[in-house]
């Protein structure tokens, strides 16, 4: 009889006890009870993360149904994984301030739902809308509405129109001549840019246009035209990008030799002689006088891992550099080389207390490692409140992927520029 007695008494406590009022919170959308809940279990039994990822995962779906809040919780549950689509579902289907953001995230996860209802607001009134629907149009079936909102005074719907055509492909001349036209005469560089990019995907009859966009004044336009004429026709590019490379060492010839050493497009592998041309033009640029052509370079060798004989290069380099944005450059590359780099790893101890962005980043960089020194500035700067609100941000997610249970204490945080990407954070976060 007292043992039964006792069984229910422990019953009962256990349905009053803090996983039942968790529970109950999250049920009925109580979140910050559902945070105070989540505190005291933890306290008690330790992090159950899947608990804690449904305590930011309710966070971010209160945020994001209201308006002053509802486009950065979007992002981050967008950002979420599995447990973030699950989320987006619920905001779509909540009729409130972020439910249309909801909706495009996941018309561009491919969601055959979402991108009916976003072709059913083609022609709504609200250009911000028309932009979001083109996602949802076919370049086929939609070719006249595309080409028609191509040159749409609303940048936004210009700019989507533009890129979705690209799909259109070497086979109209119609679509080829408009973004030739745009590419050219746009009025804004990201215009410009978009089509440049979208002629892209247009092949060999698209090298002209491309070529002349090679002098715009605009440096954004030009790159983006070297990308695009490479995937266009890479050996029609050839010439191009190597005689680049034989001029003087600038932001071009650096793109170029990128391009010419990596794959692109549908994977085609550069040639021994290309790579050698590229890595060489690179190798060289690492010694320039401007620190910004210099990290270039070094951010150009980081996506072009392999044995290169760039090695020794790098680090005589990354010894003598004096600018950080440029050591964090160098460091990032040989750590593509080689993960656990010791003269890297250093450097990037060197830079925690950098100024701006390259402290937190190369701490980043170290907790990505689980470098001690790294992982206690990133708790300087997430917890401690170091540095403004995008620096935080990248220490809380580089905390949150290593060690989500730390975020707890910024999930009450007033700012929501801190509390929703510590919740986006957890919730991403692999089990």
């Amino acid at each position: 009889m007292r043992r039964a007695a006792l069984a229910a008494i422990a019953l009962l406590a256990a349905c009053g006890g803090p996983r039942a009022r968790l529970d109950r919170a999250l049920h009925e959308g109580r979140t910050s009870e559902a945070l105070a809940a989540y505190r005291t279990l933890a306290a008690a039994d330790g992090d159950d993360l899947d608990l804690l990822a449904s305590v930011a995962r309710a966070l971010l779906v209160e945020a994001a149904c209201d308006a002053a809040r509802s486009e950065a919780a979007v992002r981050e549950l967008a950002a979420g994984g599995a447990r973030g689509r699950a989320a987006l579902d619920e905001v779509a289907g909540a009729g409130c301030a972020g439910s249309f953001a909801a909706t495009v995230a996941l018309a561009r996860r491919g969601d055959e739902a979402a991108l009916r209802y976003l072709r059913g607001r083609a022609d709504d009134a609200d250009a911000a809308v028309r932009a979001a629907a083109v996602i949802a149009l076919s370049p086929s079936e939609d070719r006249a509405v595309l080409l028609r909102w191509a040159e749409a005074p609303e940048e936004a719907v210009r700019a989507a129109a533009l890129e979705r055509l690209g799909a259109l492909g070497p086979d109209d001349p119609e679509a080829l001549a408009l973004l030739s036209a745009q590419a050219r005469g746009a009025p804004s560089a990201a215009l410009r840019a978009r089509a440049v990019r979208a002629l892209g995907s247009f092949g060999a009859s698209a090298m002209e246009p491309l070529r002349a966009r090679l002098s715009d004044p605009e440096a954004s336009v030009r790159l983006a035209a070297l990308g695009a004429l490479a995937r266009a026709d890479r050996e029609g590019a050839r010439s191009t990008l190597l005689a680049l490379l034989a001029a003087p060492t600038g932001a071009g010839s650096i793109e170029a030799a990128r391009l010419l050493g990596t794959l692109i497009g549908g994977g085609e592998a550069p040639t021994e002689a290309d790579r050698a041309a590229a890595l060489g033009h690179l190798g060289a640029a690492l010694g320039h006088a401007d620190p910004q052509l210099r990290a270039q370079a070094a951010v150009a060798l980081t996506g072009m891992p392999g044995e290169d004989g760039l090695t020794p290069a790098l680090l005589d380099a990354l010894a003598r550099e004096a600018d950080p944005t440029a050591a964090l450059a160098l460091a990032r590359a040989l750590l593509r080389r080689d993960e656990r780099a010791a003269p890297a790893l250093a450097a990037l101890r060197g830079l925690l207390g950098a100024a701006g962005m390259t402290g937190v980043q190369a701490a980043a960089e170290l907790a990505a490692r689980e470098q001690a020194a790294g992982l206690e500035a990133c708790r300087a700067f997430a917890l401690g409140g170091l540095g403004e609100a995008g620096a935080r941000a990248v220490a809380i997610d580089a905390l949150g992927a290593r060690h989500p249970g730390e975020l707890v204490p910024l999930l009450s945080e007033a700012d929501p520029a801190v509390r929703l990407p510590a919740a986006g954070a957890i919730l991403a976060a692999r089990r």
